[in-house]
């Protein structure tokens, strides 16, 4: 059973297909080059294909291993005629978006998305972001794809720690929406049961996703809401050196957010009573993962990559959190040694809340 819609750009409207085997059944023409997770190396689909495998980490997502990429490419005779199709989570994603934005001065591609992260969120919207240095996601641009394959069988391969943090992002995206969208979200899909319906959490999130990228494709306004959890968890991320990986890191973010509303008085009584839905839901999820706490973590050092995060402005701190009823807003911050002490706090208290030792 295959379940298909389609999402508009300025560039084009692309279909998104769900379903088994889409990938394998699918009509693909032409010279066509796979960039691929090395995870899937030894997959008997990928034998007979040309492939650019690459390692789904960090390093690889930099602006630095392109070129390697590139020439690889290069290697396989692919031209502008060329079909790339990515297959991988927000790794691949990622790196395939930029190459196929820049090779030739551009390329057709399709993606096929293997996290539960990439499926539910990522996929749709066209962005890329490349690591520089030590930064994360400085350089990225739009290039969308001309199609998306997801297939749940995929996340047969995952560990429940990337299970967990996929349903964050989605459980994000319906947040942020509206009232509506996170009730029938926890009617649906709650985190604390083990019984989820993958194929229908991933068509739910998506769905509610497309608004976000039609009315604001280029992150401009509303957009920008689904960073809810991102500035707080990619200073987790990175001060873990990573070993917080970004779904679970927006979860604890989206807990650090609310607790810096509630210490800042942001949100109401009825603010309160909502977002607690969103926190006994995260932590109940959260509660599963019962190595997470043992990471070491210094909350100096936290402090110091959410003050490097791009999204700042060069004259405020930027960080989306729910005000007033609880419904979210990007609100900015002094950058002043005031302000970086109530980052500190909320970061700390909501590690403390699920067990972390600081």
């Amino acid at each position: 059973m295959q379940e298909s819609f389609e999402i508009s750009s300025s560039s084009k409207t692309y279909p998104i297909v769900i379903g088994y085997g889409v990938l394998e059944n699918a009509s693909l023409d032409g010279d066509i080059v796979f960039l691929v997770d090395s995870f899937f190396r030894n997959d008997e689909f990928f034998a007979d294909k040309k492939c650019v495998f690459i390692d789904a980490n960090e390093q690889s997502k930099s602006l630095e291993n392109l070129p390697a990429i590139f020439v690889k490419l290069k290697k396989l005779h692919s031209n502008k005629n060329t079909l790339f199709v990515v297959v991988g989570g927000g790794t691949l994603q990622d790196l395939g978006t930029f190459c196929a934005s820049v090779y030739m001065r551009g390329v057709n591609w399709i993606y096929v998305p293997t996290t539960l992260l990439s499926m539910v969120d990522s996929c749709v919207g066209g962005k890329s972001s490349v690591n520089v240095g030590n930064s994360k996601n400085l350089v990225g641009n739009f290039h969308p794809p001309d199609r998306i394959f997801i297939d749940p069988y995929y996340l047969n391969t995952l560990p429940l720690e990337h299970l967990i943090g996929g349903g964050f992002e989605a459980e994000k995206i319906c947040y942020a929406k509206n009232e509506k969208a996170y009730s029938d979200y926890l009617t649906l899909f709650s985190n604390e049961s083990c019984d989820v319906e993958y194929d229908k959490l991933i068509s739910f999130s998506l769905k509610t996703k497309k608004w976000f990228i039609e009315v604001d494709e280029f992150d401009k306004k509303e957009r920008l809401l689904l960073n809810f959890g991102h500035t707080f968890g990619h200073a987790l991320e990175s001060a873990s050196n990573y070993q917080i990986i970004h779904g679970l890191a927006v979860g604890i973010g989206m807990l650090a957010s609310i607790e810096f509303a509630k210490r800042a008085d942001l949100i109401n009584d009825l603010g309160v009573k909502r977002v607690h839905a969103l926190e006994r839901s995260i932590k109940a999820s959260l509660s599963k993962l019962n190595s997470l706490t043992n990471i070491e973590l210094d909350v100096a050092h936290l402090a110091e990559y959410f003050e490097s995060d791009k999204k700042h402005l060069s004259s405020a701190y930027r960080i989306v959190c729910p005000v007033r009823d609880g419904d979210l807003e990007l609100i900015s911050l002094d950058r002043s040694p005031n302000s970086i002490s109530k980052v500190r706090v909320a970061l700390s208290e909501a590690l403390l809340s699920i067990g972390f030792k600081l």
